[in-house]
């Protein structure tokens, strides 16, 4: 197995959802960011779902890291409506 193969191999592969496009900068800035946060080096795939409205969602594995609007609005309708 060639060094690339390895590491390559070795990567945990990151899904990222987001409403636009994101920018080679953007892409490469988010995968630092994850990286530095889950301690371990990621492959990740990128996708365009307008249905999240704004922000990314990242799932690596069985874990989900919600960063949308879409997120944040539900989050809030339910406390909202637990205050009833």
């Amino acid at each position: 197995m060639t060094a690339e193969k390895a590491a390559t191999s070795s990567r945990v592969t990151a899904k990222v959802s987001s409403a636009v496009p994101l920018t080679g900068d953007e892409q490469a800035a988010l995968a630092e960011r994850l990286e530095a946060r889950l301690g371990q080096p990621l492959e990740l795939t990128f996708k365009v779902e307008p249905s999240v409205l704004g922000g990314v969602v990242v799932r690596v594995g069985d874990q989900v890291i919600d960063g949308t609007v879409k997120g944040r609005l539900d989050a809030l309708a339910q406390t909202l409506g637990s205050r009833r």
